[in-house]
């Protein structure tokens, strides 16, 4: 029995250490994320040349993601 408190014990202190999703999905595949490191909005991908959708004015992901390593 002490050993079974002892590794719940030592689960509890250490936690699973799985990583986090940085960048999470916002909304119905519009194609913005939440950038969890930096709580900034973000486009997962740039605009297509000719795409008629409102600007967003949001920065690219994969850039906040070199830029905040």
């Amino acid at each position: 029995m002490k050993i079974l408190a002892t590794l719940l014990l030592l689960f509890l202190v250490t936690g699973c250490q799985r990583p986090a999703q940085r960048f999470v999905p916002m909304g119905n595949d519009n194609g913005i994320a939440l950038d969890t490191k930096t709580g900034l909005a973000c486009n997962s991908y740039p605009k297509e040349p000719g795409d008629t959708g409102p600007p967003n004015h949001l920065p690219i992901c994969y850039d906040l993601y070199k830029a905040n390593k």
